[in-house]
């Protein structure tokens, strides 16, 4: 944006509210603050005096992420395509980045061999399904409105493109590539809950605070803002 501000932390914690499974303690929840990090680490990776300690860092962050939720695997994807948009592509820093997300599990598979518990271990989670939680009008509605918030941000920033620099044209596309992968990963989930659509919102929210930020009408972003707050009133105090 053209100056900072707490908008995007401000939609966060609005967007996180909708539904009880996204306020509670979760591995989503941590994973979400771990690719916050990683997110900021590789945006900046141009100005990084030691960009393949900051690469193979935010590899490490995304394996351990996996520990957590073992179908985060897929932002391996995130890391790689982050390195085409953002440098000049170079094969030994996508080697780097994909050690780093190994590394993690390079020393638990050590320590089950030192064990002798390696044949013994089987990592379960992974699988292609559909959404198992029933789709209440409550959640629908919740997700429309979210979803309208993202097209809402994204055509402003769209707008507001063309006088962008180069480089945060590119934070913006690697945030629209954050908030697809962190859409498909429930679907590679063995147990596919809404609780696990909570990793886009962070990405969401970057969106979501451009619909606050940009309009020149003020009662606008007003209004949009006190209609997420009440549907949040609404769906975590009167719905039964």
């Amino acid at each position: 944006m053209q100056k900072p501000n707490y908008l995007p932390a401000m939609s966060y914690l609005l967007v996180t509210s909708f539904f009880s499974e996204w306020n509670q303690l979760s591995a989503p929840l941590v994973i979400n603050t771990l690719l916050i990090w990683v997110w900021a680490k590789m945006s900046n990776l141009n100005n990084s005096q030691h960009p393949k300690s900051t690469i193979y860092n935010a590899g490490i962050v995304i394996g351990i992420c996996t520990f957590f939720y073992l179908p985060s695997f897929s932002f391996t994807m995130f890391a790689i395509v982050s390195l085409i948009i953002l440098r000049p592509l170079k094969a030994a820093e996508i080697f780097i980045a994909i050690i780093g997300i190994i590394t993690p599990w390079y020393f638990l598979a050590s320590w089950l061999f030192l064990t002798n518990k390696l044949y013994s271990f089987y990592p379960s989670g992974l699988g292609i399904t559909y959404p198992s939680f029933q789709l209440m009008s409550i959640t629908l509605t919740g997700l429309i409105l979210i979803l309208v918030m993202i097209i809402i941000g994204g055509f402003f920033v769209q707008s507001v493109s063309s006088k962008q620099v180069v480089q945060v044209r590119k934070n913006w596309g690697l945030m629209l590539l954050y908030l697809l992968i962190a859409l498909a990963t429930p679907f590679f989930d063995s147990i596919h809950q809404i609780e696990y659509w909570l990793l886009a919102l962070v990405p969401a929210a970057a969106f979501i605070s451009c619909a606050f930020y940009y309009p020149r009408i003020r009662w606008i972003p007003a209004m949009l803002h006190w209609v997420l707050v009440a549907f949040v009133l609404y769906a975590q105090y009167f719905h039964k």
